[in-house]
This record gives C-alpha cells, sequence and structure tokens, in this order.
C-alpha cells in the first residue's frame, strides 16, 4: 500500500470518538499527537498554537466543573433549547471521561514585534490552530487513539482561562479529547462529492468521469 493510499485510510476512517476505556495513554504516544500539530501550517509562519496537556485528573474535574458553572449560568439560563442544553453536557461529559485533554490555544504573542496585525489577523490564526488540531486528529487516529474535537472554550473562555491561569491576550480555542476508544460509531454521512465541489463557478458542478 502506498503512503498516499495509507493516508486516505487515515482520513476516512477517523471519526469523532465520545467514550473511552480507562486504559492510560502511552506519554510516547501523547507527544507524537501533539508534535504533529507543531507540524501543521499556517499563515505567515506565525504557528500562533499553544497546547496545554491536561493529565491530571484533578486538575481536568476542575476544569470541566468551571465551564458547566459557567454555561449553566451564563448561558443555559438565558433560554437555551433543550437540545442545545443536553448538547453541551454530552460535551462536558465527554471530556470528563477522556483520560487525556489537550486545550488549544491561540496567542498574540506569536506576532513578536507585529502584534499591530493581530486585529486584521485574528481569523488567520483561527485557521492556523485549527489547522493544528486537524493534524492532532489524523495523528491520533493513525497512532490507534480515539479523538474528539470540542469547541466549548468558545463558549465559557473566561472559565477555561481562570481553571488553567491562562492570562488575558491567549484565546482558548478548542478541547480535544483522547483515549483509547470505548466505542466503533458509524461512519459519519458525507455529501456527495457533486454537491461539495464545484468546477469554475460557483454551483457549477464538477461531475465526475464515469
Amino acid at each position: 500500500m502506498s503512503r498516499v493510499s495509507a493516508l486516505q485510510d487515515v482520513l476516512r476512517q477517523r471519526m469523532s470518538i465520545r467514550r473511552f476505556r480507562e486504559q492510560p495513554v502511552p506519554e510516547s504516544l501523547i507527544i507524537q499527537v501533539l508534535d504533529s500539530g507543531r507540524w501543521a501550517s499556517s499563515a505567515s509562519d506565525i504557528q500562533p498554537w499553544r497546547m496545554i496537556l491536561i493529565s491530571d485528573p484533578e486538575i481536568r474535574r476542575g476544569l470541566i466543573e468551571e465551564m458547566h458553572r459557567y454555561l449553566k449560568e451564563d448561558i443555559l439560563s438565558t433560554g437555551a433549547s433543550e437540545e442545545a442544553e443536553k448538547r453541551i453536557n454530552a460535551e462536558l461529559e465527554l471530556q470528563l471521561d477522556a483520560p487525556i485533554l489537550v486545550v488549544a490555544c491561540m496567542t498574540k504573542e506569536a506576532f513578536g514585534e507585529r502584534s499591530d496585525r493581530w486585529p486584521s489577523e485574528h481569523a488567520v490564526g483561527i485557521q492556523s490552530v485549527a489547522a493544528a488540531i486537524q493534524n492532532m486528529l489524523l495523528a491520533a487516529q493513525d497512532l490507534g487513539l480515539g479523538s474528539c474535537w470540542c469547541s466549548t472554550p468558545l463558549l465559557c473562555p473566561t472559565a477555561v482561562r481562570q481553571a488553567l491561569g491562562i492570562p488575558q491576550g491567549i484565546e482558548p480555542q478548542a478541547i480535544i479529547a483522547l483515549g483509547y476508544p470505548a466505542e466503533t460509531p458509524e461512519a459519519p454521512h458525507r455529501r456527495p462529492f457533486s454537491e461539495a465541489v464545484y468546477l469554475n463557478r460557483w454551483n457549477n458542478k464538477y461531475r465526475l468521469a464515469r
């Protein structure tokens, strides 16, 4: 099997895992996942990502409790739908059960003396952090680990900062849950190629040769 074919297998097999075994994850595998994020592409090679590895159960529990308190008081109490509340609670529960959490942050310190560019390049920095996260998810799949990309910190950045001592100017973007999967979910639905890709102009469908 060629390297390209192996990569395509990883791309297609990766899916979000929401139930994890209690089996500890070797540090060597965790480092490989984190290092894969470090090699992601980034705009202007700024590399604005900073990852916080959480392996201590007490710190993990404190983080989840702080996020839950904030969400319950400031978001769920404002009339969020029952479905939204269930979704948020389920995401917090899976983060509590995962043996390893990685908090992906974006820092404007990476811009150095060009920090005045932060307002105009903020969205570009977010894309760079997202690229690092995707690298980590694919690396986890390749190493036999399960993962789930959780966007909860976007709803409660203050709670994440308080729980982990993150200073202002650093933006928590996501939490990646890692561990050995305790489930085999069905493959996610994907739109047909003809609905996802256009040729040359908007809505001009790319038709695959038969």
